[in-house]
């Protein structure tokens, strides 16, 4: 039984992984290709709980819980404005990144645009 320190790829192998980890700043999840998806869902789900506060703030207007509702609705809508960024820039790597045949790369290319 290998150990998880152990693997079965030779050692300059290993070590050649390590050094690209080193290139690229981080390693990534194994079962993941790229951040991409994650970042979306994220994103999105900032956004919607942004409407979310907005929309209990304008329901009950005078309510007492009016000004925090709006302050964490703009704390998220600003936070996943940020993420948006972020999720723009790691679909870009992933779309560079990501080995893809012909009809993925027609449909990265249309998701993209």
């Amino acid at each position: 039984m290998i150990s998880p320190l152990q693997t079965d790829e030779p050692m300059n192998m290993r070590g050649q992984q390590e050094k690209n980890n080193l290139h690229t700043g981080f390693q990534m999840i194994e079962i993941i290709p790229n951040w991409h998806p994650i970042l979306v869902h994220f994103t999105v789900a900032l956004l919607h709980v942004s409407v979310g506060f907005f929309i209990f703030a304008w329901v009950l207007n005078r309510h007492r819980w009016r000004d925090q509702w709006l302050h964490v609705a703009h704390w998220n809508l600003w936070c996943g404005a940020g993420f948006a960024i972020v999720t723009a820039i790691a679909g870009w790597l992933a779309f560079n990144s990501v080995a893809h045949d012909a009809p993925s790369h027609a449909a990265m290319t249309i998701h993209r645009n």
